[in-house]
């Protein structure tokens, strides 16, 4: 196997509100340089200007009011005090292979975290690691296995993600931007050196099991075995889930949506929260530092995400009670009909591993993120944000 590793040389950062994602990117990208020497911090308030200043000026982007396009990341990047011979640039393709081979052939060359557009254009994260079979090369062919990267989100909290490389495809990297302009039905990476041509990149795709839902009880069962395993996520950058007090907390099931907001769609993944026995409140409960996501049926590793400081999930009950209280009516007398945990990239979550609460009720359906916030319609999140 064949490994670029950078995770212990760039900070994790949350974005400080829902807009500064690429600035949050930037800022992590900035302060993550190879040489220690090199790492400068700047304020994401500073950065949203200069990105701002650098976003493309066509008037078809400009209509769309790109948060962080790409133009405005390669000249934020550049335009940040770098050592001389450092020169950021990005790669757009319709092909998404192309666009990823850039990605890892630059990582490999250069040892520089990448930031890459994710959610078909909504986002921007930063990858800092990945495992393919062999190195990759002019002409060669590598599987990826497994591909790492920061997230700004959650707001203030920010995440790192080990996914594997078949999940990177079907859900963080699911298609092309959708935003008309310069970059639509493309691929984007940012990177700070060429990663030369190569034949593609393959991943190992798990064919879907047919049947109903693992219980909570199974999903925490696989989810212990991908953690025991000799080759796997015991190696997760954060050390959470070896550690001696590391505790599975209660699994939920999550329905993945429909990218453009419809409906939830079948039944798709389980979260495994993990906490510190010690950091129990009084009822025994943990906050969650992290957790593994499995497929809902077949059981299979899908991800691990660890957090910047820790979460809470939000209970059943509790996201009830919010939208009765918005309805002006007691928790016992709610008239919700279906309540259901369910993620798609939006306004609310462009985390997998942060899902929220669908509510249908008569009077309509509500939204409600894990820190409480009620929302009432479900958008999704804006180009670059």
């Amino acid at each position: 196997m064949f490994t670029v590793d950078v995770t212990g040389n760039v900070p994790r950062i949350g974005q400080q509100d829902y807009l500064s994602c690429g600035a949050a990117t930037c800022q992590m990208t900035r302060d993550g340089y190879p040489n220690p020497s090199d790492r400068l911090f700047y304020n994401q308030s500073d950065l949203w200007n200069i990105i701002k200043a650098h976003n493309s000026g066509d008037p078809t982007d400009h209509a769309w009011n790109w948060s962080a396009d790409p133009n405005g990341v390669v000249g934020c990047l550049n335009s940040l005090a770098n050592p001389q011979g450092i020169n950021w640039s990005h790669f757009a393709a319709a092909d998404r292979n192309a666009a990823l081979f850039s990605l890892l052939g630059s990582m490999k060359l250069s040892n520089f975290p990448t930031p890459v557009l994710v959610n078909q254009g909504q986002h921007w994260v930063t990858v800092v690691k990945y495992i393919t079979d062999v190195e990759p090369t002019a002409g060669s062919t590598p599987t990826l296995s497994t591909i790492g990267y920061l997230n700004p989100e959650p707001q203030n909290v920010g995440s790192y993600t080990e996914i594997s490389g078949a999940s990177w495809f079907a859900y963080t990297w699911n298609g092309p931007v959708k935003y008309n302009g310069t970059w639509l039905g493309k691929y984007v990476v940012v990177v700070e050196s060429t990663g030369g041509a190569g034949a593609g990149v393959e991943v190992a795709l798990a064919e879907k099991a047919g049947g109903g839902p693992l219980t909570a009880e199974q999903a925490v069962d696989f989810a212990s075995r991908y953690i025991d395993a000799p080759s796997a996520i015991h190696r997760h950058a954060s050390g959470l889930f070896s550690h001696e007090e590391s505790v599975s907390l209660e699994a939920a099931l999550v329905q993945y949506g429909n990218p453009e907001g419809a409906a939830p769609g079948a039944p798709d993944y389980f979260i495994v929260p993990y906490g510190l026995k010690r950091e129990a409140d009084s009822r025994g409960v943990s906050p969650a530092r992290g957790c593994v996501l499995v497929d809902a049926v077949s059981g299979e590793f899908q991800e691990a995400t660890t957090f910047g400081k820790p979460v809470r999930y939000l209970r059943r009950d509790e996201a009830l009670s919010i939208v009765a209280a918005a309805l002006g009516q007691r928790p016992q007398d709610s008239s919700a009909v279906d309540a259901r945990l369910m993620f798609q990239p939006s306004d609310i979550s462009n985390v997998r591993a942060f899902p929220f609460w669908r509510i249908k009720t008569e009077k309509g359906v509500f939204y409600v993120e894990q820190t409480g916030t009620l929302h009432r319609t479900l958008a999704p999140s804006g180009p670059g944000r």
